[in-house]
Formats: C-alpha cells, structure tokens, sequence
C-alpha cells in the first residue's frame, strides 16, 4: 500500500525546495479521494457536479446558463463554509499555479516535471488549463509547447481523464498559434515548433497526433478539421512535406536544439533529416566539441548521424581526434545502442588506440558486437600472458560470455600448478558462471588429484558456500553436491566432528549425511547422542547450545537454517535401530517426555520405542528399583495403569501410550495383532488383570478405557468368573458393546476357541437370573428372558409369578407365554409332536418370539382346571407392589413394579392378547375373565368386557 499525500505534506516541499515536489505532485494526482461522511444525501458535492453537468438536460440550456451554473457551484464547493469541501487532489490546481506564478527557476523546472507526468485530472487540470491561455497571453512558448505536446499525447493515447472535446480544441488551437506565429512572425516559427516537438515522448501514438502531424506532415493534406491521416513508418523521410519547410531553412539553430533536448527517437529523425537535406554545408564545418556533447547522448539516431558526420565532415580526422578531444567520445562508441557506431569505434582503436587498459579490454571481450570482441582478442594475443595479462585478468576473461573459451585454452597452455592454486580453483567453484564451474571441475583433478588435495579442500568449499547461498540457491546445490560426491572418497568418521555436525544441518548437504549414514559409511558413535536427539525433535532443536551459537555466527548460510521435518522422520528412523542405538543411549526419561507432546510424529515414535524397547519394570519408580523384580514389575504396571486410568480427557498422549503399551504387553492381544510373542519376563503379569481392577473400566466415560475392558475380557472373562450381580452391573452399563459380549458369554458354545471368556449359565441360581429380569436397563431384562426360556431349570411358575408385576408389557406377557408354554407341553395340546434329536436352542436373536417346544415333560405340569386356578390367582391375589429383599441385589439397580390395580389391567391385556392368538388359550381363560368381569373395579370390569368380546370375536366359530 502507498503512502498517502496529502496538500499539507506538498506545501511543505515547496517551502523546503524539495526536489521531489512534481513526484508529491503526481502521486496526489492519482490518488483515490477518501469518501466523506455526510450528514444529508443532498449535500453539494464534487461528484453531483460532474454528474449535473455531463447530463444530457444541463447541456440543452444555454451558453450564459451553463457558465453561471458552473461558477455558482465550483464557488460554493470552494468556500470555507461547504458542507463537503474538495479534496486535496482536486484543489492541486493552487500549488500548480504558485508554481507558475513565480519566476524562479527551481518553479519553472518543477512545472515542467508537474506538466509532463501529472495525472490529467480534475484539480491538475483547472490549473495547467489556465496557464496555457496565460502562456498564450504572454508568448511563453517553452511552456506552451510542453503542455500542447502533453495535450495531443493525451488525446492521441486516450491517457485523461477529462473531456475529450477540450482537449481537441486546446490542440487545435496550439496549432493555430503556430501557424499564426509562421504567418506574422516567420522567424519565430522553426524555434516555437522546436518548442513543441522537444516534449514527445517514444510512447506516443504518433499515427493519432494533431500537432505533430501538422509540423512534420502538414503539406502532404490529408487532414480534416479534426483528424489527421498519415503513416510514419511510410513518410519518415519526406522532409518536404513539413509545413513551412523553408522557415526551418533560415538556421540549424532550432534543429540543433532538437537533436539535444528531443525526447523521442522520432523527432531526433526528423531533426538529423532536416538537417542533412537542408544544411550540409553548415555540418562540414561541425564543431568537434558539439560532436562529442550528442555523443555522450544514448540515443541510436544520435550515434548514428554523429558516425555520418565523422566520417564526412573533412576537419575531423581520426588522427586528430585526440586534439580535438573526440578520442575519448568515439571510444564510448563501444557501448553504443546502434551497431555501425561500435564498429567505426573498433576500427579507429584498432589504429589509434591500442594501448588500451586490461580493464577497459575485459570490458570488450564481453561486448554484444563482433567487432568488438575482434579487436579485443587482437590485442590479447598481442600481449604476454602471464607478464602483461597476468592470471588475475584471465581469471576474469573467464567469466565473461564471449571470452570464457579463450581464456581457458590460455589458462591451460600457459599456467601451471604453481599458479593455478587450489585457493584459485575454489574462487573458480564458487563462480556465478556455470561455464567457468564446469571449467574448474574438469582441470582441477589435472592439475592437484583429488587424494592430494584431500578432504579439507572439499571441507572448506563447502564452508565457503555461504557467499553463495541463498541468493542462487541452485547454483550452490550442484556445488554442493559435487564436494559431497569427492567428499565421499575419504574416511568420514574422521572428519571433524564439528563439520559433520554443520553438514548435517546444511540446506545442501543433510540428503548426502543421511544417505551416508544409511550405507553404514558413517557410524552413529561418530556424533553425540544429544546431536540426533535435537535432529529428531524441534523441542530439542531449540534448546541445542551447539545450534544457538551456530545461528549466532557470521556466516549467512547459518542465519537460515531451520528444523528439517524430513531429516527428523529420517533420524528417528535411526534412533529406532537397536543395531545403530540401545535404548539405554536413547534414554527412558526423553521418550517419556516425548510421549506427553501432542504432535503425532515424536509422539507414535516415543510410544514404540517405549513398547519394544522397555519392560514393564521400567517404568517402576526409582524407589522400587531395589526391590524383586517382580514387585519391581508389579510397580512398573501400577504406575502404567495409572497413567492409562488417570483423570483428564481420553486423548491425552500420555493415556493413550499407556493404553496402547498395556495392550501390546499382553501375551494374547500381542500375538493376536502382531503374531510375535511378548518376550518372557516382558509381560504384563496375569494376577495383575484382577476383575476388580478393570471393572471400574467398563462403565468409564472415555471409550478408549472401555475398548480396553472389552479387549482383556476376551481373554480373561472366563478366569474373572464374574458373579450374577457384576454380571447384571456390566449389562446395565451405558456401552450397549458391553451387555453385547456378556450376552456372547453366556451363550457361546463349549468349544476351545470360546474357552477363556465363555461363562456356564448352568451354574447360577434362578433368583440370580430373575434378578436380570427386574433391571431398569431394557436390554438386560431382555436378557433375562433369553436365560429364562434357554434354560429350563429357570422355568418356575411360582417365581415367574412375581414377574407380573413389572411395567414392562414384554416382560408381563414373556411369563404368561411362558407359563402358557409350560402347560402345553404336558401334552394336553392335541397337535403336540416330538422334537429331534438336534435340541432347539434359544438365541440372543429370538429374544421375544415365540419359544420352541421341549421334549414332553416326566410329570405334568397341571390341567385345565390347575391352569385356571394358577391365572385365577394372579388376578385376585397380586400382592403388594414390592419385590423381596434380596442381600444379594441391594446394590443393583431395579424396575419399579406397577400398582395393584394397574398390574391388574396389565395382566388382563396380555391375557386377552394371548387369548386372541391361541384358541386353546382363550378355552382356558375366558370363564376366567367373564368370573372377573363382576369385580366391583369399574376399571377392571370394562378390561374384562373388551377382553371377553375381543376373544369371543376372534373365535366365534370355534366357541
């Protein structure tokens, strides 16, 4: 973002003759105003103005209308009391015109600074408009032709941002002056054009011109009041058709004037035709020393018609030139912009001046012209190599462009061991010149081999790429790589062990450290343990002594070294290798401390250092060291297990290290994930997976200690022998995972592969399975029944009685059914079949339907008389809404039983539901229902007559 300007910091630079005042000047120009915050939308502003008076109604009225509307409104914008005064780009016009108005020539030259950059906008355009008609006025034709010149490049670029039409008439009205000025004073005119022609610039669409057109084409007629037609590139050299050709003829004065001051190669042109075509004689006779002064002039036109006028002009001979103080002139030809003028400038030092300077010859060799490299060479080979050129110079040569080729063949032939020393050849290396490196790399294995030189030369390129780096970052990488490359040829644990240390941490070298240390060719003792440490870890990077004072020294290449994340993966990858580093040298407390960090790469690396590399004796605290080691190991899993259990968030690093050791230290959960064996003595010991230990774990908030849980009780469940009452607990745990595997325990079969979490259902007592059944949690209860109808022991219709009273409606008709099971299969149902050998068996999946039919019982459960008493006694005689006591199930949590009178309504539903199923069902039950159907209960009396009628017209045919 630019710096603001405003008016006061521009009126400062006046007061203080800044030289920079037309740059203040134009920045305010094509500065943004800042849009003001006004109290009211029609606020006379700047903006409304433009927009009233660029409006099609305002330019229908008349001439004397729109001028006063014009002054009213510019003066109220303008007074100290406008609510939206203009900005300071729109009020240039006042230091524009103090500039104007005063005579001093710093003003004067500031205004044509101001008139050929500013920005033609509204506030620079109030004032420069104005000084033109006064320049008019007073016949000040140096500022008038700049701002005509200015106005026509504007109008022919479309560079403005005013109005068009003003424009054009302000150059057509330029041009009258001068053809007025031509017609009244002739002798004016060819000095007034020069005036005009000096301000053109290289970039103005000369095709679009008004004014130039007319000085340079206007005989040639082909023009219209407003537009002018010609081709430039086609009438370049028609000098005839200039208008009022012979007024430039009176004197070269004007045309002089031009080829000075002009800033466009076209009107340079246009001056050295004139010129030729018009005062030939005059330039016979040219001053040598106005020669020289358009010379110094970088101009392609200039050198060209200076070479014309040298060549022709008979007093200026080039063994005069000296005399006349053109040697120095044509020498700075070399440099010239046009190729004609650098070989003129050859061929007169080939004769004139051969005793050029080594430095002024260097600066040849590597022109852009033939020639002048020609010349250069000729009087190279004229010299000695080693007395008069000497290796310094060629040392140089051999970096430029054009002359590199010969100056190796030179350097080769004619210097040898003594001269070319390795400190020359590693100026060589560390060149900017590709050629001059390829150079070096090829003669300095000729001139010192390699194993003479040996590793401190390679050593210290390499140090020394720090004049090269990071400016040409590729340029050092391929010299990096080639000292590497030799480097490599020499035993590296013996380099110094600083310079290794460097190398690791160079932008340029660390691939090559870290491949060498791959190959073996460099040994791990070679470096401290504490370097690779702080390689592997930017914690550690940042408190290195060694690198801090690295950073600190003068070299720039250090400034610039950073933590390098690939060389880190890389060196933790060795730190990793028991074949390169034990893990007594890597150190337990480091990777601990990189198990707490949160970035995931030192934490993974830390957490399988620790895993393979350490037993669980490790981690004991320092205190129980001197015990047994298995109390020693018990400590080591007891701080672990802490670590893993503790209090924080379940992402914490060192928690889920824990976790993770604790899994990968198990001998089962190991082999299982990794196929190998925990190493004896290395595992975690099985008397300290107690139940009690990891129960706390199942109903854990962070899943990650329940995964856990869940992984130890596939292996350990069946060993825990977990009671009735832990079992309820776990299922009525909130993870539906958990009452999931305690379901898969109780009914997995008797098979080997389910031997160490399977739990025999046979075992427990039937108040312990009913106790499932009376649980708040939903799923449990549905486990219940699942134990209930899976194992017929549990089946006792006295104890399923007290279930009646349970608020779930699943559970009150799981016991009617139940119970109507039983009594079917006494063989009272009619349709009543054996099953197969194969024994149909209840599933955690046919929870709630239907169960299968058994064997036929030994000893009958009842009739249909025992039936009816049985149900008759579950309407009449429910007891009290309570469960008994039991010690046992104190601590668990129980489904509140329903009321009396609900449990009763309950019970009269699921019989009629059954009833309307089961046909032999409804026989039973509906003398029942309609004995109940004259209880006083008005509740109970209408569920017994919706019942009754519901069966009766579900079995109508068969009743």
């Amino acid at each position: 973002m630019s710096i603001q300007v405003n008016l006061e910091d521009i009126q400062h630079a006046w007061d203080a003759k800044d030289p920079q005042l037309p740059l203040l000047i134009d920045r305010l120009s094509r500065q943004h105003d800042q849009q003001p915050t006004t109290a009211r939308k029609d606020t006379p502003t700047f903006d409304a103005f433009l927009s009233v008076i660029n409006s099609e109604m305002f330019r229908r009225q008349s001439r004397e209308e729109k001028a006063l509307y014009r002054m009213a409104q510019i003066k109220l914008l303008e007074s100290d009391q406008a609510e939206s005064p203009l900005s300071d780009r729109l009020r240039l016009h006042e230091i524009v015109l103090t500039l104007w108005q005063d005579d001093s020539s710093f003003a004067r030259s500031c205004l044509f600074e101001v008139i050929a950059s500013v920005n033609l906008t509204y506030g620079p355009w109030r004032a420069l408009k104005r000084i033109y008609k006064e320049a008019e006025a007073q016949g000040d034709t140096q500022i008038m032709g700049a701002l005509a010149a200015r106005f026509d490049m504007a109008v022919a670029n479309q560079d403005h941002q005013v109005s068009h039409r003003t424009l054009g008439y302000l150059c057509r009205r330029a041009w009258r002056y001068l053809r007025r000025t031509a017609e009244g004073l002739p002798v004016f005119y060819a000095e007034a054009a020069a005036d005009y022609l000096v301000w053109y610039t290289d970039q103005t669409r000369w095709n679009n011109t008004w004014i130039a057109n007319h000085i340079l084409f206007h005989e040639q007629g082909r023009y219209t009041r407003k537009t002018f037609w010609v081709d430039h590139r086609a009438n370049r050299a028609r000098i005839n058709k200039r208008a009022y050709a012979e007024l430039w003829r009176r004197t070269p004065r004007p045309l002089f004037a031009l080829l000075e001051r002009a800033r466009s190669e076209r009107i340079r042109e246009f001056a050295v035709q004139a010129l030729k075509a018009d005062f030939k004689t005059t330039l016979r006779d040219i001053e040598p020393a106005w020669v020289a002064r358009i010379i110094r002039i970088k101009s392609a036109t200039l050198h060209e018609f200076a070479v014309w006028m040298l060549e022709n002009a008979p007093r200026l001979e080039q063994a005069a030139f000296q005399r006349l103080g053109l040697h120095e002139a044509v020498l700075s030809l070399f440099d010239s912009p046009v190729g004609s003028a650098r070989v003129y400038a050859a061929d007169y030092a080939r004769t004139h001046a051969r005793d050029l300077g080594l430095d002024h010859l260097i600066r040849l060799v590597h022109n852009t012209h033939e020639a002048v490299r020609k010349l250069a060479f000729d009087l190279l080979s004229a010299k000695h190599p080693r007395k008069d050129v000497g290796l310094a110079a060629w040392g140089r040569i051999l970096e430029t462009r054009y002359g590199h080729d010969y100056a190796a063949k030179i350097l080769s032939r004619h210097f040898g061991p003594r001269d070319l020393t390795p400190a020359w050849f590693k100026t060589l290396l560390l060149s900017p010149n590709a050629k001059t490196i390829k150079f070096a790399k090829a003669l300095l294995p000729q001139v010192h081999p390699f194993k003479k030189l040996g590793a401190a030369f390679f050593t210290g390129l390499l140090l020394d790429l720090v004049d090269v780096y990071p400016n040409d970052e590729e340029r050092a990488t391929h010299m990096a790589e080639f000292a590497l490359d030799q480097l490599a040829r020499f035993d590296l644990d013996a380099l110094d062990e600083q310079f290794l240390k460097q190398m690791f941490v160079h932008p340029m070298a660390h691939l090559h450290m870290a491949a060498w240390f791959d190959e073996g060719r460099l040994k791990a003792e070679t470096l401290d343990i504490g370097f690779y440490k702080s390689l592997a870890c930017f914690p550690d990077w940042q408190k290195d002594p060694w690198l801090k004072a690295l950073k600190h020294k003068k070299d720039a290449w250090r400034a610039v070294i950073e933590f390098n994340a690939e060389l880190a993966a890389w060196v933790r990858q060795w730190l990793s290798d028991v074949r390169k580093f034990s893990p007594d040298d890597i150190g337990f407390d480091w990777l601990i401390g990189l198990v707490g960090r949160s970035e995931p790469d030192y934490h993974q690396f830390a957490v399988d250092m620790l895993i393979k590399a350490f037993a669980p004796a490790d981690f004991a605290p320092s205190t129980s060291k001197l015990e047994a080691s298995s109390d020693t190991a018990l400590a080591g899993c007891e701080r672990l297990w802490a670590m893993a259990t503790g209090k924080g968030k379940e992402d914490d690093p060192i928690r889920k290290f824990a976790v993770a050791y604790l899994r990968r230290r198990n001998p089962d959960i190991c082999l299982a994930e990794t196929d190998r064996p925990v190493d004896p003595g290395d595992e975690i010991p099985a008397a300290f997976l107690t139940f009690e230990r990891i129960k706390p774990l199942f109903t854990d908030d962070r899943r990650l200690l329940r995964d856990l849980a869940l992984e130890y009780a596939q292996w350990e469940f069946a060993r825990w022998d977990p009671s009735p009452e832990d079992l309820i607990a776990l299922c009525e745990a909130p993870d539906p995972r958990i009452r999931q595997f305690v379901a898969k325990a109780l009914f997995a079969d008797d098979t080997q592969q389910n031997s160490r979490f399977r739990l025999d259902a046979n075992r427990f007592s039937a108040a312990s399975v009913y106790a499932f059944c009376e649980s708040a949690d939903d799923g449990t209860r549905q486990l219940g029944m699942l134990l209930i109808r899976s194992y017929p022991q549990f089946q006792v219709p006295e104890a399923l009685f007290c279930l009646t009273e349970s608020p779930d409606r699943r559970m009150r008709a799981f016991v009617i059914r139940t119970i109507w099971s039983l009594y079917r299969q006494t063989g009272i149902t009619s349709h009543w079949q054996p099953l197969s050998e194969t024994k149909s068996k209840a599933t955690p999946d046919s929870l709630g339907q239907a169960p299968t039919e058994s064997p036929r019982p030994v000893r009958p459960f009842a009739g249909h008389g025992e039936l009816r008493d049985f149900l008759r006694r579950i309407l009449f005689e429910i007891p009290p809404a309570r469960y008994p006591r039991q010690k046992e199930a104190v601590t668990l949590s129980r489904l509140k039983p329903l009321p009396t009178r609900k449990a009763k309504l309950a019970m009269i539903d699921v019989m009629r539901d059954l009833a309307v199923e089961d046909e032999a069902f409804a026989r039973v039950i509906l003398p029942l229902l309609e004995e109940f159907m004259l209880s006083k209960g008005k509740s109970e009396m209408a569920a017994c007559l919706v019942a009754v009628t519901r069966i009766k017209v579900s079995h109508q045919v068969a009743l």
